[in-house]
């Protein structure tokens, strides 16, 4: 990626979270943009250590770039190679004149030329070591979120499916309604007949701490070769004036209550206020992009 303006605005976090998103989302796809970010990454260090930061960026950079114990890490190398009395101890400008010292004054000064050879050496090493230490444990951290995110999501989709079978066989009848409310949704967006909108309705009572959206995936139109057991959705909330309320990502799809298929999407009640609101349903691809499979509305009634 040549755009280095765009990866130091995201490095200091002051892109919009589109493109936020979009560059992770490229970052996690593409090796080439990776070292692209950890050129401006290096860049970035060594403008801020030089001081060649406007006051707004080092503000940026101190705030949100310095946010973990291996980049303040790298911060202090790069303030240690580029030290004015580093750079005092290596030997500049031209030898005016030859002179041969005593034999003893050549062995201190063998010695001495030895150890600051030794010392940067060293100091290269150490700074090469560490900056492909970050890049592992970078890595590995990504690693884990992902596989985190992947068990809460099986986790939430256990929950529900147990919390709908329940229902569905009548168990616990003489007890009070669960605070999680669920609505079966099929695609289609909004559409309006003789002046009234028709669009499922949810009925949110007080006392609900989720709402579950059961998205239907209808078999003709959206069953696709892609489209297998292990396939992940993403599932974006909205108000019907495009406001964003909320993104799930790599969610699965299983079997519906009534035999289908459908997506379970769970979201907290104090999102949803009277009013209506779109979901979008888009297919993860083998190629790493973003499909859009279907759209569904609802309304919601407090």
């Amino acid at each position: 990626m040549e755009n280095k303006d765009l990866l130091r605005r995201y490095l200091l976090g002051s892109l919009s979270e589109g493109e936020r998103e979009e560059m992770e989302r490229v970052h996690t796809t593409n090796d080439a943009h990776s070292e692209a970010l950890q050129s401006a990454e290096n860049d970035l260090i060594d403008a801020y250590v030089c001081q060649e930061l406007s006051a707004e960026q080092r503000l940026q950079f101190e705030s949100h770039f310095l946010d973990s114990p291996e980049r303040r890490t790298r911060v202090e190398i790069a303030r240690m190679l580029m030290s004015s009395e580093i750079r005092e101890k290596v030997p500049v400008g031209p030898i005016l004149e030859e002179k041969v010292p005593p034999i003893g004054l050549r062995w201190l000064f063998s010695l001495a030329t030895g150890f600051a050879a030794a010392g940067a050496a060293v100091a290269l090493i150490f700074f090469m070591v560490q900056n492909q230490r970050l890049r592992n444990e970078l890595v590995l951290s990504r690693s884990a979120q992902t596989e985190l995110q992947n068990r809460i999501d099986t986790l939430q989709q256990q929950k529900t499916q147990g919390a709908l079978l329940a229902q569905a066989q009548g168990e616990h009848a003489n007890l009070p309604a669960s605070p999680v409310v669920s609505l079966m949704l099929s695609p289609g967006l909004l559409r309006r007949s003789g002046g009234s909108q028709q669009s499922s309705v949810l009925a949110l009572p007080p006392d609900a701490s989720a709402v579950v959206l059961m998205l239907r995936l209808e078999p003709t139109g959206f069953a696709t070769s892609s489209e297998t057991k292990s396939a992940r959705y993403d599932v974006v909330l909205e108000t019907v004036e495009g406001r964003k309320l909320r993104v799930l990502r790599g969610l699965g799809r299983r079997q519906a209550p009534d035999g289908g298929t459908m997506v379970s999407a769970r979201f907290p009640s104090q999102l949803f206020s009277d009013g209506d609101y779109l979901v979008t349903l888009l297919l993860l691809t083998a190629e790493g992009e973003r499909k859009e499979l279907a759209s569904y509305s609802f309304s919601v009634a407090r």
